[in-house]
């Protein structure tokens, strides 16, 4: 992972591709984009707000853009917020027009080793669930993929949607046995086996 030290403004912290729709060659290319996380700058919240504003029919977003500006007003929650961009430099101020995904990130008060996915919101034009003139495609899979850089463990509970449970059992996120749409993922295997093995037991009624 390319990690940089940046004293002001958004922290790039992960370089990765995702795939750009090519007109030219009528067909979805690789395109390089940065993950980066939201400080509690003025420059990073007056970006993470012109975003909102732009996705404002967006799920999600109102509710990120909100958390961003907790980040350092709770005492309880810890939270963090990161964005995709297409931006590759000057990352002391964000370009709204550039970020393309947005991810809330909680602390677990009951699991000090486990962290919460608590929102994800892709740019609405970049979804790819019924969009035939997307832009962009694996957005999604690439905010999963950085985050899987920075934790250990993560949680969350899922919509109750076949498309969207489908999404994070591919990202290698396991139903497990706190209940239906409660998933987990941990980078260590033998505790992923553990999750199985408990929710087998579960659904089997031992």
């Amino acid at each position: 992972m390319s990690v940089e030290n940046i004293s002001f403004g958004a922290k790039p912290l992960n370089k990765l591709y995702i795939k750009k729709y090519d007109k030219s060659l009528k067909a979805f290319v690789d395109c390089p984009v940065r993950f980066v996380k939201i400080e509690s700058k003025k420059s990073d919240l007056t970006a993470v707000n012109a975003v909102a504003k732009k996705w404002k029919k967006a799920k999600y977003i109102q509710r990120i853009a909100t958390a961003s500006h907790w980040m350092n007003n709770s005492n309880s929650v810890e939270i963090d917020v990161y964005a995709l961009t297409l931006q590759d430099k000057d990352f002391e101020k964000l370009k709204p027009k550039q970020i393309i995904g947005m991810v809330e990130m909680r602390n677990n008060p009951k699991n000090i080793k486990d962290r919460i996915l608590q929102h994800i919101q892709v740019k609405p034009s970049a979804i790819n669930i019924n969009n035939r003139n997307k832009k962009y495609k694996q957005v999604g899979c690439g905010i999963i993929n950085s985050l899987k850089k920075i934790y250990k463990n993560m949680s969350l509970y899922s919509e109750n949607s076949p498309n969207i449970k489908k999404f994070y059992e591919y990202n290698g996120f396991i139903e497990d046995y706190k209940g239906d749409n409660h998933y987990s993922w941990s980078s260590n295997i033998f505790r992923r086996l553990k999750i199985k093995f408990d929710r087998f037991m579960l659904s089997s009624g031992f």
